[in-house]
């Protein structure tokens, strides 16, 4: 069944209507996609390795593969994992929209059965005696009636960096509009967008030029149907590694080092300094190349080299690396997570590794104490106890504070405390 209406935003409304009348169900129509091949971006050759009674060695001889707007890559080969791998393709970037499998059916003189899937609904099988066993092959893998995806976007996933705002504003959230307003998001005309109606197929239609600010979409697959399209319906951003750079050096309060943007997949800040201490940090807009960890110690000039990862899925291991969790961290989750990478969270100012949120500070180490970041004169503190704590409640009894309660423990140095009411207490020492 196909809906025809002159606006997309009914077609929910006939699909509620129509599912009611027809199965008494009003989510009837609502069903999640039929396929997904996202499986086989995250786990590639292995996700095909089964246990399916019946069925021996699989393998996929073609692929479409789609990244942004303006690629999309049609891969062919005996064996397109063992291509992908030979040609060092990050296959984690972009989608996969389209495959085709071979399958190899236990009986006699059986030839392989064809298995062509496409994203969302569309599965084709080329010996119908077999669509059972297939069936229970892609059930098997996560293909068929595969659950819903856990994983968020990242910046690694969403190169080549050309997408709609809403896309945008998924990652950046509150912050995209001031990266608009600093030209690290450029306003772009896409050339390729997803149907409204079917978006987990992908950017399935081609932007085509009409007349006087008209476009038409062409559909890639012939089961989604083509559509106009306004210029709204194209309005996209494009990221700007070098803006972003900028923007990142501004933020993080960095002034010295760093490289201009060379087209590659780093962005090379500066020196980031804090208690004493200084290190290198290096924006990584994708996974970094083998044997890249020697130019950057160069760089660093013996300060310690921080790989700052905006994707879960980094590997870093010729450097100290940080999985940020967020695109854009504040400057106090910065230092607090380098400090940890890089070992320093023993020999910096407890100040600095603080959890967000701690309005007092005290450092029984240094014998510093610091309320909402002013530091205050030093606390004293029982030297050479092992148990800070204890250390702690002796400072304690010697400071007069009015009406703290303990909210966490984060280490031997640092123990934070928080006001039982919002009223901003004094604290004074003797």
């Amino acid at each position: 069944m196909r809906i025809a209406a002159r606006a997309s935003t009914i077609i929910d409304f006939y699909r509620e209507v129509l599912g009611k009348i027809l199965f008494n169900d009003a989510a009837f129509f609502d069903g999640d996609p039929v396929c997904s091949l996202k499986v086989l971006q995250e786990r590639g050759r292995q996700a095909i390795n089964h246990e399916v009674y019946g069925i021996g060695r699989v393998w996929m001889t073609e692929c479409l593969w789609e990244r942004g707007d303006r690629e999309l890559h049609h891969i062919r080969s005996n064996d397109c994992f063992r291509s992908m791998e030979e040609l060092n393709l990050p296959l984690t970037d972009g989608t996969l929209v389209q495959a085709k499998l071979k399958c190899e059916v236990i009986g006699k003189s059986t030839r392989p059965v064809t298995v062509n899937i496409r994203v969302p609904s569309r599965i084709e099988v080329s010996q119908k005696i077999h669509e059972d066993l297939i069936d229970r092959f892609l059930d098997a893998t996560g293909i068929r009636n595969a659950a819903a995806s856990s994983s968020t976007i990242n910046l690694w996933t969403l190169y080549p960096w050309r997408h709609s705002v809403v896309t945008w504003r998924s990652l950046f959230g509150a912050e995209t509009d001031k990266l608009v307003r600093e030209q690290v998001l450029k306003t772009v005309q896409l050339a390729a967008v997803p149907h409204p109606d079917h978006l987990a197929a992908g950017r399935v239609l081609d932007v085509h030029a009409v007349s006087n600010g008209d476009y038409y979409g062409v559909s890639r697959a012939e089961e989604i149907p083509a559509r106009s399209l306004t210029a709204t319906d194209l309005d996209g951003l494009e990221l700007q590694p070098e803006q972003l750079r900028t923007h990142l050096r501004t933020r993080f309060g960095i002034t010295n080092g760093g490289v201009r943007w060379d087209n590659s997949e780093l962005l090379d800040l500066g020196f980031l300094e804090f208690g004493g201490h200084r290190i290198y940090a290096v924006y990584a807009l994708q996974q970094p190349r083998p044997g890249i960890g020697d130019a950057l110690r160069a760089r660093a000039d013996g300060a310690h080299t921080v790989l700052l990862f905006p994707s879960p899925e980094g590997d870093g291991a010729e450097l100290a690396h940080v999985t940020l969790e967020s695109a854009l961290p504040t400057k106090q989750d910065l230092i607090r997570q380098a400090a940890c990478a890089c070992a320093l969270d023993g020999s910096v100012p407890a100040v600095y590794t603080a959890p967000d949120g701690a309005r007092l500070v005290v450092d029984t180490r240094l014998g510093k104490v610091w309320v909402d970041g002013w530091k205050f004169k030093a606390c004293p503190v029982i030297p050479n106890r092992t148990n800070s704590w204890f250390s702690w409640q002796k400072a304690r009894r010697q400071c007069r504070t009015t009406k703290l309660s303990t909210r966490s423990r984060p280490d031997d140095r640092t123990k934070t405390k928080t006001w039982r009411r919002g009223k901003r207490r004094v604290v004074r020492a003797n």
